[in-house]
């Protein structure tokens, strides 16, 4: 996950950026803009408690703060999960090749089950 990935669709770009703070922590951060306005920002970091338990955080522009516990985690993939919270209660990252990883959140919405997903390239600088 670490480093920046770019996707884009229905005329936005979003980019994701993920790196290793000094304390250990994961620290990311997620932007979605379309005709050069922001449309989503959100921050995030993947942090071990005392008790440890790893936690996704999250903090969406304009939202409460939510942390979901790690449910599994190999050398591809990782996801996290809160089943109180209702949009979204699970976060997937699937690394599919060096170059591509995707993003996946699931839910309930109106009583539905949905989900959506982002597949991100790698940003070379």
């Amino acid at each position: 996950m670490l480093g920046t990935w770019r996707t884009t669709g229905e005329g936005a770009v979003t980019t994701e950026s993920w790196r290793v703070a000094p304390t250990g922590e994961m620290i990311g951060a997620a932007s979605t803009v379309k005709d050069g306005k922001e449309l989503f920002a959100e921050s995030m970091v993947i942090e071990r408690r005392a008790d440890g338990t790893v936690y996704f955080v999250a903090s969406p522009q304009g939202q409460d703060t939510h942390a979901f516990a790690m449910l599994n985690a190999d050398g591809a993939q990782v996801a996290f999960e809160d089943k109180s919270h209702d949009f979204p209660y699970r976060i997937s990252y699937i690394l599919e090749s060096p170059d591509v990883l995707v993003g996946r959140i699931y839910g309930v919405q109106g009583g539905q089950e949905r989900s959506a997903s982002w597949r991100y390239q790698r940003v070379v600088d």
